[in-house]
């Protein structure tokens, strides 16, 4: 359920975008013929395709081939996730030829509206993705609004597919309204004329019974991983710490060597309760340490299962080795040093980590 979720989430924009570009250049077999110019059309085109590949890239980054089965052999869960993906597919490509019928009978009015929503949509998601990169790379400082526009437009991504088909909805509304208001405006016609009118009522119809179908389907799988299913676990109580007089936190090793979970909580220079956690990597002393936050879903945290650590925000399963490493959805290295069998975190190391707390 997960994976179908997620591709719809990824992927939905490309299927709306794609419905509004069919609409606004009516299609020729596999080809558009442009209405409004060739090098419109073109750029339309490339705006799809660029989309896409963005949305594959950032699907790829949060479900790896580990995610689709838990063994390198064709198994039951591959199978199942593997339906799950295709069904999802299925579904977004069977929206863009319905929302574009829907849109060319509305006419223009309604295309600009829906474009301008699911280009909005797109360029806010689009800044948050850019302004992440920018603060990966140390191109910008990591300053406490940047990081919370991060985490802000990243908590909201999840909703935007209910914007989405909340306008398929009101399209579909409207639509249903606009062509009760032409047949009950059609005098009464009589012969050829009746039966092509009757004709045309009927396939304006599954018009309607498909999106409505469409939304549905999207729509309560949906609401079931987002009220049941994905529900998630609540983070166990963080351990509270207090640094000694020279302002450094100690950890004994002794206490965080099992291989679990070790999550503790402290307050920065800067008056900010900070939550970190501490693991052991699997040899002796080599321990990670980071911050219970990321770059891209801010402070909800991790917890671990197995032998991976995930993210609450987003599912992503961590490799344990790679904690205290960053990129992607890991947790935010924390600096320490190791010193007669104790862990120390210095306070400016720490201090460096409040910014990723306190938005929520």
């Amino acid at each position: 359920m997960l994976i179908f979720v997620n591709t719809l989430r990824e992927f939905s924009a490309v299927a709306f975008t794609a419905g509004i570009v069919f609409a606004l250049f009516p299609s020729q077999g596999f080809l558009v013929r442009p209405c409004t110019g060739k090098a419109t059309a073109f750029l339309a085109q490339c705006l799809v395709i660029v989309l896409f590949l963005a949305s594959f890239y950032k699907f790829s980054l949060h479900f790896s081939y580990a995610q689709f089965s838990s063994v390198s052999i064709l198994n039951t869960d591959m199978i199942i996730n593997s339906a799950s993906l295709f069904v999802a597919a299925a579904l977004l490509i069977a929206v863009v030829p319905v929302l574009a019928h829907l849109l060319t009978m509305l006419g223009k009015r309604m295309i600009r509206l829906s474009l301008f929503i699911v280009l909005a949509m797109i360029f806010i998601r689009w800044s948050a993705e850019v302004t992440l990169g920018l603060l990966e790379l140390n191109l910008w400082d990591a300053s406490a609004a940047r990081v919370s526009f991060v985490a802000k437009i990243g908590h909201l991504f999840p909703l935007m597919i209910y914007i989405e088909m909340a306008l398929f909805a009101f399209l579909l509304l409207a639509f249903f309204c606009k062509r009760r208001a032409l047949l009950q405006n059609e005098s009464v016609e009589i012969g050829i004329n009746r039966r092509k009118s009757e004709y045309s009522t009927l396939i304006e119809k599954r018009w309607m019974k498909s999106a409505l179908l469409i939304i549905v389907a999207i729509v309560v799988p949906l609401l079931y991983q987002d009220l049941y299913a994905g529900r998630a676990p609540k983070l166990s109580p963080a351990v509270a710490v207090a640094s000694g007089e020279d302002g450094v936190i100690r950890i004994r090793m002794d206490d965080v060597k099992n291989g679990e979970l070790h999550r503790f909580s402290a307050i920065s220079k800067s008056g900010k309760q900070v939550r970190f956690f501490v693991i052991n990597r699997g040899k002796s002393k080599d321990f990670g340490v980071a911050f219970d936050a990321c770059a891209l879903c801010a402070d909800k945290g991790y917890i671990k299962k197995s032998r991976h650590v995930i993210c609450l925000a987003c599912g992503s399963l961590i490799f344990i080795p790679s904690i205290g490493r960053s990129g992607g959805c890991n947790p935010i290295p924390l600096k320490y040093e190791v010193m007669d069998d104790m862990i120390l975190i210095k306070p400016e190391d720490l201090d460096a980590g409040a910014k990723y707390f306190g938005f929520f």
